[in-house]
């Protein structure tokens, strides 16, 4: 048995049941092997689940435990943690008028392929070329009108619905009423110049 210069026994199989809160926990924190038990009055237990199979591990160790050779990562702490992005970057648009599109996700602002998101602000009466994409884009609008037109026809998406328009599938966009619209555009794979295959404006 060990202790560390602060007197506290460090080795794995000695037993403490009465962990008091706020008292450090160790490697029991993040362990796999470990089950944690509430007790009716708040008091929590840190049960490891070796001692069952393996005389060498206590079934309640003393803590904190600093040292163990059963420790293994959870398997949930072992995941990526969410990435914040802070901000989109903004990226020239197709069409006859001047047109906003903020990506947060994509090739460009986040080296994102296999998916990108983008915030869409254009103007009344814009239009952009027709196109042929290798993506499935899906657009929910939230401000406006936006008019898509395809091989079969013309579809209005007002403000609250949205449309999907399938890869492969020719397509054009236009905001022809007065304030233009604002959208959020979805493609997967991302958006990318070569996979849209616009026709010469």
């Amino acid at each position: 048995m060990d202790s560390d210069r602060k007197g506290r026994m460090v080795a794995t199989g000695q037993q403490d049941t009465t962990p008091r809160p706020g008292k450090s926990v160790g490697l029991c924190s993040a362990c796999g092997h470990v089950h944690v038990i509430r007790s009716d009055r708040g008091s929590l237990f840190y049960l490891c689940t070796l001692s069952g199979s393996d005389p060498r591990f206590a079934k309640y160790p003393m803590l904190p435990v600093l040292s163990c050779a059963g420790y293994e990562e959870c398997a949930i702490l072992k995941k990526p943690m969410p990435d914040l992005i802070e901000k989109p970057t903004i990226i020239e648009a197709a069409g006859n008028l001047p047109k906003r599109i903020a990506e947060f996700v994509g090739r460009v602002n986040s080296k994102t392929e296999a998916v990108s998101i983008a915030r869409m602000e254009s103007p009344q009466g814009w239009i952009e070329p027709g196109q042929t994409p290798e993506f499935d884009e899906y657009t929910v609008v939230l401000r406006g009108m936006l008019r898509v037109e395809t091989k079969s026809g013309a579809v209005d998406v007002k403000a609250g619905q949205a449309i999907a328009a399938h890869r492969g599938e020719w397509v054009r966009y236009s905001t022809p009423e007065p304030g233009g619209a604002e959208y959020i555009a979805v493609c997967i794979p991302a958006f990318s110049p070569d996979l849209v295959h616009r026709e010469p404006s």
